[in-house]
Order: structure tokens, then C-alpha cells, then sequence
């Protein structure tokens, strides 16, 4: 007499292959927004480096005190216009202007960080290359008649254009 043939063991959901792929799925999906939501509060908040240019009166105290202490921006000069294409730090890239002067900085190679800085009678004309590109910064170029260099500015929200409609009304002004 033969035996009943026990029934096929099932495995649970969790421990088959499918299974593995949705709890690696959920991980990195929450891994995502965690990541996501640091960088937006960070943003926010004025720790980390927005994603578009911010006016003067909307720039965080921490940020101007910080532009203050490197040096970039002078104690009494008033910030009218900010962005900084740096990911994590405010140091690795900005590009402003103030109520005195045009300014570029950028930590390219090694621990020096380069300033380009013109006043506005020194400034000849600004030359403006928008982009339509979510990945890619519009460039306005300074000239001057020593040098030239470039302000790069996101083009999120059209603030890139308005970033250039406030610098040429400041410059007008006080050229």
C-alpha cells in the first residue's frame, strides 16, 4: 500500500525571489525619500544649497553671514540676487550680485576658491545664454574691459530670467 504523496511545500511570499525584489524595491524607494526630504529641508533651511536662485530678501541670515565670513560679500553690501549651483555647500559655488557689485566664486581645482568681482561702472555689457535644459545652468557673461567671466544661474522657475531682468535694472542704475 502506498502513502499519500504530502502536498508540495509552499514557500512563503517573503523569503522568494519576488518577494526579495519588493522589500529591496521598498528599501530603495524609502531610502529615496528620506535622501529627497533632507535635501529639500536642508534647502529650506538655508544648510544646503537650493536648486534655484533665491532674492536678496528671501536669502537665510546663515547663508549671508556665511557669504560675509569667506569673504565673498562685504559686511555693509546688500545682496540683491543668489544662487549657488554647489550641491552640498554654499562654498563650492555662487554666483550674486549686491547693491555695489557683480560677484562669481567657484572652488575648482584644490582648496583655493576663485572670485570674479566687478563693479557696476566697470561693467561694459551682460550677455545673456539661457538654457531650456532642466540639467543645464543659463550663463550671463560679464564684460568688463580687463576681463570677463560668467554668472551661471538655474533656469528653474524662469528665475534665471528674472535673476537678469534685476541685475541689468541694477546696473542701469548704477553704472
Amino acid at each position: 500500500m502506498s502513502q499519500p504523496k504530502p502536498p508540495p511545500l509552499k514557500r512563503s511570499f517573503w523569503r522568494s525571489r519576488i518577494g526579495w525584489l519588493a522589500i529591496a524595491g521598498i528599501a530603495l524607494g524609502t531610502f529615496l525619500v528620506l535622501g529627497l526630504t533632507v535635501l529639500y529641508v536642508g534647502s529650506q533651511t538655508g544648510y544646503l544649497p537650493d536648486t534655484k536662485a533665491i532674492p536678496g530678501e528671501n536669502l537665510q541670515p546663515r547663508v549671508l553671514e556665511l557669504l560675509r565670513q569667506e569673504g565673498f560679500v562685504e559686511p555693509d553690501e546688500e545682496v540683491l540676487y543668489f544662487y549657488s549651483a554647489g550641491f552640498l555647500s554654499f562654498l563650492d559655488d555662487g554666483n550674486l550680485f549686491t547693491d555695489r557689485r557683480v560677484i562669481s566664486y567657484a572652488q575648482w581645482e584644490g582648496p583655493e576658491v576663485q572670485i570674479f568681482s566687478a563693479t557696476y561702472p566697470e561693467v561694459l555689457e551682460i550677455e545673456p545664454t539661457w538654457s531650456n535644459s532642466l540639467f543645464e545652468d543659463s550663463v550671463l557673461t560679464i564684460h568688463t574691459a580687463t576681463h570677463e567671466f560668467e554668472l551661471w544661474v538655474s533656469n528653474e522657475g524662469k528665475r534665471d530670467r528674472e535673476f537678469y531682468r534685476r541685475l541689468i535694472e541694477t546696473w542701469e542704475d548704477r553704472r
